[in-house]
């Protein structure tokens, strides 16, 4: 899980390296999920939901 902060949005260098660093998560095969504050205030069920799933498809026990 990734979360992007303020930060990520107004700084085009911490972006840049965001971007970089989630490409190369991909290309090794792992499932990135990135969240921001929205989803995480005032109900971060939705975002439970899809970690769950997202750990049930890598296999682990839920």
């Amino acid at each position: 899980m990734e979360y992007d902060g303020e930060h990520h949005f107004t700084n085009r260098g911490q972006c840049t390296r965001d971007v970089e660093r989630w490409n190369a998560l991909l290309h090794e095969g792992w499932t990135v999920i990135r969240v921001t504050k929205a989803q995480l205030v005032p109900d971060p069920s939705r975002l439970i939901t899809q970690v769950r799933a997202a750990l049930g498809k890598a296999g682990a026990p839920v």
